[in-house]
């Protein structure tokens, strides 16, 4: 057992691991349009189920972890930041082809 957290991170150290530095990460975002100007509830909640899967996705790779959402003029976002665009592009582009949802989603690097 760990007996820290610090312990472990050490231990990674030691085998040669480090941390990603903030500015060695880019923004991902995922846009798709709904009708209206504003986002229905029912959109609402498509918006954060792709949210949580992608999240998912990221979570046990250490690709990346979410870091805001928002809605309005015809299109909702999710963003993301990830320490490799194309890699994550690829994760995420995987995932919404099989997404059963008539949208076209959009995927572009942040500023």
């Amino acid at each position: 057992q760990w007996r820290s957290v610090q312990d472990k991170l050490s231990q990674f150290r030691a085998d040669g691991y480090s941390e990603v530095s903030p500015d060695q990460m880019t923004v991902l975002e995922v846009f798709a349009p709904f009708s209206g100007g504003f986002a229905s509830s029912n959109e609402l909640k498509l918006r954060n189920k792709v949210t949580d899967k992608i999240n998912d996705l990221f979570g046990p790779s250490g690709e990346g972890y979410w870091i805001g959402s928002d809605s309005g003029s015809g299109e909702m976002a999710t963003t993301f930041e990830v320490i490799d665009y194309e890699i994550s592009h690829n994760s995420v582009s995987g995932y919404l082809a099989k997404f059963d949802d008539t949208r076209v989603f959009r995927i572009r690097r942040g500023a």
